[in-house]
């Protein structure tokens, strides 16, 4: 809480936006390595174990397609967090 804090009181405008967009990039870059590692684990570990012989270019559709659910999935997951922060999922 203390860090907004002092980015809305004590930096001017313009350094405000800078820092903004810092914040938005990490958050960009840290989903964007979950979402390349959880599709190049599925491909590599799941899918290329049930079909062995898949080329390269279905490979990468597949891990396209991974990445879109795990979006779609961690859209749908927010509700669920943010209405019952103290419960634990299993």
């Amino acid at each position: 809480m203390a860090f907004p804090l002092l980015v809305l009181r004590l930096l001017p405008v313009g350094l405000r936006g800078l820092m903004f967009s810092v914040i938005i990039a990490a958050l960009m870059s840290g989903l964007d390595s979950i979402f390349n590692s959880a599709a190049t684990l599925f491909t590599i570990d799941i899918w290329n174990h049930f079909r062995p012989n898949s080329s390269q270019k279905q490979q990468i559709w597949v891990g396209r397609i991974v990445v879109v659910v795990l979006c779609i999935l961690s859209i749908l997951w927010i509700p669920l967090v943010t209405c019952c922060p103290n419960i634990y999922f299993v």
